[in-house]
């Protein structure tokens, strides 16, 4: 089993959220490899294959620490938010054979990101990923779930520091989500997959195994959801 689950876990919210998740997947397969990259280690509650300091302040970018730590020993991963629900009857074999790739929910140009129709409120940060990617129109992926498959260690390498050069280089102009800076780095996430020559790749035009695997995790995307009750 050449591949592990990650996710970010930063604050009370994320923390407990994560636990859930982390436990729900424990019970569900206990071989399971479970990641996070944490500001709080004595917090996380459920049992983990590595569970990862991180000091830094919180940027929605913090993600690319745990999953630079998971892709040095595996070359595949799932990531996912902590606001996600694993459903009982998922079938996680699909991860021990998918093809390189970067699997996605949706793969969005700039444009769909407008608000009363205009990006103003994201142009500066949009400029700035032209200057780093200049070679056609950067992309937004979503960034709550995504699988992540490298075949050769120079993708590996050329993944994790174009992410990291595309978050130094647009410091100041990410954008911010629930007062927090660094939303939209699925913009950085697929500039680094195309630097890499990483192929991206719409869940929804695999097979029916991929589509039914996605359809197994529900993200919310919503703060405290999944701390209130719900019956899936």
């Amino acid at each position: 089993m050449n591949w592990a689950i990650v996710f970010l876990a930063c604050g009370d919210e994320h923390i407990k959220e994560f636990n859930i998740v982390a436990k729900t997947i424990n019970e569900l397969n206990p071989k399971l490899k479970i990641i996070v990259g944490t500001d709080t280690p004595e917090n996380i509650t459920a049992n983990t294959y590595k569970t990862i300091h991180i000091s830094e302040p919180f940027n929605y970018n913090l993600k690319r620490i745990p999953i630079r730590e998971a892709l040095d020993e595996f070359n595949t991963i799932l990531f996912l938010d902590t606001d996600t629900y694993v459903r009982n009857d998922i079938d996680f074999s699909i991860m021990n054979n998918i093809s390189d790739g970067l699997y996605v929910d949706d793969i969005v140009p700039p444009e769909r990101q407008d608000r009363n129709g205009s990006i103003e409120w994201i142009q500066n940060y949009i400029d700035k990923l032209n200057e780093l990617w200049p070679h056609n129109k950067p992309q937004l992926i979503p960034e709550g779930r995504f699988i992540l498959k490298w075949n050769t260690t120079e993708q590996r390498n050329a993944f994790i520091e174009m992410w990291e050069r595309g978050y130094n280089w647009t410091v100041g102009t990410q954008p911010e989500q629930y007062g927090l800076s660094g939303c939209m780095e699925g913009f950085l996430i697929w500039i680094a997959a195309m630097d890499a020559g990483i192929p991206v790749k719409k869940i929804w035009n695999e097979s029916e195994t991929h589509r039914t695997f996605f359809q197994s995790m529900v993200h919310f995307a919503s703060p405290n959801k999944k701390l209130n009750p719900t019956i899936l």
